[in-house]
């Protein structure tokens, strides 16, 4: 095959994949056939290995002649580095921007937590709304559905209030129309999204959503169902919901169940601790603890964990309470304390760091 007929300009912030569905439907070839090609004389198109991309990208440079295609995103190239932002198992898009902007896709929609279009208001979709097959690339390439022929551009999507994720993403992605840009804002963006959703989606307490479900049963979960998700987050992002109420909820209600080690009841979130995006749930932490010491005060502490989740020297608050509050070590062992002791330790022991 060599260059081809019909090369159409790549549109800013394009995914290298909606390209090469255009240029098969551009040409009259079916995506299976240019596939097959690419397969022949590169590499498998959903090949995630480095050397793989580099002979894809290749190719269809030389399939382009001189239209010049490097600014085009290559969705498969971050499979290796960066899987968990990615939404590799569906395509999302809106038939809005399909329509407008010449049948293509814009990257952005193949991160995981974009599922809104801020333009036209609208949920994404990632299948057809005539009759529920999936929307591939087959049919992207043909932009039709392949079950019952339904133009994608005519698909249609309820409109929907834009998830703050959902709009924090648009907006960081807006102007990324190149490879290094749309790199750099899977780092500054797209990472402090998922962590910040991995704290508070253990909060989030609505009939039919748990957090276990949302991340083992994530591929399954329509889009309506991911937008009530990130709705139902970002309520806690925004302060319509106080996480520290949340967090005193979650608290006691393992309290109540008959939970008596804080540092087990909540090890989800604190395995969380340090990553970008979250510092602000754990200053909440830290305060919901101080405020639950009369109303739990059976809760075992470990000496070792309050001093990670207080950032303090390992072993320096362990030395202050063997010292000043030995009588207050649980009985039958000299690494934890009760709840109930914490505010009088915590509180002594910075009244003496800022007297040293």
């Amino acid at each position: 095959m060599p260059e081809l007929r019909v090369r159409p300009y790549p549109l800013e912030g394009e995914a290298l994949q909606s390209y090469i569905c255009r240029l098969a439907k551009v040409n009259t070839y079916t995506y299976q056939k240019l596939s097959e090609f690419y397969n022949d004389e590169a590499a498998p198109l959903r090949s995630y290995t480095v050397d793989d991309r580099v002979k894809i990208i290749s190719l269809t440079q030389e399939l382009c002649g001189k239209v010049d295609i490097k600014n085009l995103i290559d969705i498969w190239s971050y499979y290796e580095s960066d899987k968990e932002l990615f939404d590799f198992s569906r395509i999302k898009l809106c038939p809005c921007c399909f329509k407008l902007y010449k049948n293509s896709v814009n990257a952005k929609y193949w991160l995981k937590h974009i599922v809104t279009c801020e333009i036209h208001e609208k949920l994404l979709i990632d299948q057809c709304t005539t009759c529920d097959a999936d929307i591939t690339l087959h049919s992207l390439a043909t932009e039709h559905c392949i079950k019952c022929n339904t133009l994608i551009s005519e698909m249609t999507t309820h409109h929907a209030i834009c998830d703050g994720f959902s709009t924090r993403l648009n907006k960081a992605f807006m102007s990324v129309y190149t490879p290094v840009l749309f790199s750099n804002q899977l780092r500054n963006t797209c990472y402090p999204v998922l962590n910040q959703l991995k704290v508070v989606l253990l909060l989030v307490k609505i009939p039919n959503l748990s957090a276990e479900k949302y991340w083992k049963k994530r591929r399954k979960l329509t889009i309506e169902e991911l937008h009530v998700y990130q709705i139902e987050g970002y309520k806690y992002i925004s302060g319509e919901i106080s996480i520290t109420d949340g967090i005193k909820a979650y608290i006691r209600s393992a309290y109540a169940e008959g939970q008596k080690d804080l540092p087990s009841v909540l090890s989800r979130f604190t395995r969380l601790e340090g990553t970008v995006g979250t510092e602000f749930f754990f200053d909440e932490l830290k305060g919901a603890i101080y405020e639950l010491a009369k109303e739990c005060p059976e809760y075992r502490l470990g000496i070792s964990w309050l001093e990670r989740l207080y950032q303090i020297d390992e072993t320096l608050l362990d030395s202050f309470i063997y010292l000043n509050h030995f009588d207050l070590y649980l009985t039958g062992s000299k690494q934890s304390v009760a709840l109930e002791s914490f505010p009088l330790i915590i509180n002594n022991f910075k009244s003496k760091q800022m007297n040293n």
